[in-house]
């Protein structure tokens, strides 16, 4: 993209106009990919080009001075990556690289990332509590049936968990509270 100047004889190039990086996740320690910005000026005088500076990326100039000297013949370079700690959401910066001599020469490039959340390993953990029921010992033949016992399910892990009826072959069980647990939830049977 070109540069509007105010001052006649001044224009910049920034090559590309446009900077999309891949996507981050929260939590990230480290940024792999960055990008480069070339500022080329087509003028007679040499101008001073300032140092930029974003929100959310991080600028840096291959001489790493603050402000770089361009002419015709020697454009800047300048490396741009997302910065570190960025939480959860899209960022989208513009980036002015303004000519020091004349604040209004500027050419501007947009940077843009997206910072997913951070992915959360899914813990499937159900418990039981009695582990074991004893009824007791029985005739055959019995005519009353031992005393019902409870046993509650406990969903100990970080997933919701969808229950199916509990059956067995040799005793009568009840209808269970409750079929979908939240973590931290529990139901009976």
């Amino acid at each position: 993209i070109e540069s509007a100047s105010a001052t006649p004889g001044i224009s910049l190039k920034a090559e590309p106009d446009t900077l999309s990086f891949q996507t981050l996740t929260a939590g990230y320690d480290k940024v792999e990919e960055s990008q480069t910005v070339t500022i080329t000026y087509n003028g007679e005088d040499s101008v001073t080009l300032e140092q930029p500076q974003a929100d959310h990326f991080d600028i840096t100039g291959t001489d790493g001075t603050s402000e770089f000297t361009l002419s015709s013949e020697v454009p800047a370079v300048f490396t741009v990556q997302p910065k570190l700690g960025l939480d959860e959401g899209t960022y989208n910066d513009t980036i002015s690289f303004r000519v020091k001599e004349s604040s209004d020469s500027m050419v501007q490039v947009t940077a843009q990332v997206d910072v997913a959340a951070e992915k959360v390993e899914e813990i499937y953990s159900l418990t039981a509590d009695p582990l074991q029921l004893d009824f007791g010992e029985m005739e055959e033949g019995y005519a009353e049936a031992p005393q019902a016992q409870t046993v509650t399910l406990t969903n100990e892990g970080n997933t919701t968990l969808t229950l199916g009826q509990p059956q067995a072959e040799s005793f009568d069980i009840g209808v269970i509270s409750a079929f979908e647990l939240n973590p931290g939830e529990s139901g009976t049977f």
